[in-house]
């Protein structure tokens, strides 16, 4: 079995340099080690999430420490330094050991006639480390140094900058960085909310309640969520407080008819689903996505929740569906997009994003929502939502809605990072 490190240096290598999803990569690499000690599982994660999330800063400055442009160094030599200095700068890992296992790694494989040069840059960042932390942060500019200290894209902080002010935008990098703990809805059609937090508070588990939607908690403590009963059991799910709190905003009585277009992994159409069984409702879920792979994800949590009113489809959401036609009372549209509010789950996402993606995101969200404006019938609910924060895939599309449909804005929210202990979020419902 490959050591630690060495499972850290093969998981950051594909999530860097092939792009392979963070999430992804991590949940499988750590669920094909059954016997893998828990404190060797929760360094892998630590280590991998770190390193990917400071990437913009570890690189700048092994730049200024060796002298070369990141990418002229081979893939496994900057990795393996981008290794070393996460561990150096931002856990408790002595020194000496985070020197000591980093250069090992490079004993062996192509990395080996690299080991003294990568000991040396790591010798020579121990002895710059106050520089690198604190002082040369100061030397940059407002927004350079925001992309620095925060790992940032410029771009990025130069769209938020002129979207929230400065202020608000370093709240919002801050938040990203914060240690996550497990969002989770209690499904509250089959358990009350006091026995589930108590059976978890006998677990060893701590449960915050949100304030931004009553049944919405974050677990801290917490083992991965096929460990704990009451998620075996289909009593909670996983989903943050933002996203749950969408699936209010539609305002369901109970016995609607409700299509979700763009549904997997299927948080939604579980919420809907829910909200309608615990007012008594015989209400009924169409669950959509694109492809049988999709689809078996959303299966998967319906089986586990028991939820008998939920139906799957595979259906392409940029084709209009005449079987849909005037069918629904209420329509969930929660697109695809930049995710740019949910960096903080997924730090991958803000390296692979650009201005001209997000411009093809809000073509490809416009042409869907066409399609939906045909499904809802007269006196229905349209849900639009994204897990970003950009205005041309919100507030921008909020007007095309209003512009080219039948429909009225209802309510509108903007939910920032760590506003509420919650992902970033976007959320305007509207009526025919």
């Amino acid at each position: 079995m490959p050591s630690v490190r060495e499972t850290v240096l093969n998981l950051t290598t594909r999530m860097i340099e092939k792009k392979e999803p963070c999430h992804i990569v991590l949940s499988q690499a750590l669920g094909k080690n059954g016997d893998m000690q828990e404190m060797d599982r929760a360094l892998i994660k630590l280590l991998v999430y770190g390193v990917v999330e400071r990437r913009l800063m570890l690189d700048r400055i092994i730049e200024k420490l060796s002298g070369r442009p990141i990418n002229k160094l081979k893939p496994v030599v900057r990795n393996i330094l981008r290794i070393g200095i996460y561990q150096l700068a931002f856990t408790d890992i002595p020194d000496h050991a985070a020197v000591f296992e980093t250069v090992a790694l490079a004993k062996k494989g192509p990395a080996a006639p690299f080991k003294s040069f990568i000991n040396a840059n790591l010798r020579s960042f121990q002895r710059q480390s106050d520089f690198f932390m604190k002082e040369y942060a100061e030397s940059l500019g407002r927004e350079e140094k925001l992309s620095y200290t925060y790992s940032m894209p410029l771009w990025i902080v130069q769209m938020f900058i002129k979207e929230f002010a400065p202020d608000k935008t370093e709240n919002i990098l801050k938040a990203f960085l914060e240690p996550n703990g497990l969002p989770v809805r209690i499904n509250v059609s089959k358990a009350k909310e006091e026995d589930v937090i108590a059976s978890l508070t006998s677990q060893g588990i701590r449960a915050e309640k949100s304030s931004l939607c009553d049944n919405a908690y974050v677990l801290y403590d917490c083992p991965a969520p096929n460990l704990v009963k009451e998620f075996r059991d289909g009593l909670i799910t996983v989903q943050d407080a933002a996203c749950a709190l969408s699936g209010r905003m539609i305002g369901l009585e109970g016995n609607e008819s409700v299509l979700d277009l763009c549904a997997a992994p299927g948080g939604k159409s579980l919420n809907a689903a829910d909200i309608m069984l615990s007012k008594g409702g015989a209400g009924s879920v169409v669950s959509c996505d694109i492809s049988d792979s999709k689809i078996a994800l959303i299966r998967e949590n319906v089986d586990r929740c028991g939820f008998k009113n939920i139906e799957l489809r595979v259906n392409d959401a940029t084709v209009f569906n005449p079987e849909f036609e005037n069918r629904f009372n209420a329509v969930i549209c929660d697109l695809p997009c930049s995710g740019l509010g949910i960096i903080g789950k997924k730090p991958d996402i803000k390296y692979n994003a650009s201005p001209e993606g997000i411009a093809a995101l809000q073509d490809l969200q416009r042409k869907i929502l066409l399609n939906a404006f045909r499904y809802v019938r007269k006196g229905g609910k349209l849900l639009y939502s994204t897990c970003t924060l950009t205005t041309d895939e919100n507030s921008d599309n909020v007007c095309f809605i209003t512009e080219n449909s039948e429909f009225s804005l209802v309510e509108q929210r903007t939910i920032l990072p760590g506003e509420f202990g919650s992902d970033g979020f976007f959320i305007s419902s509207f009526t025919k």
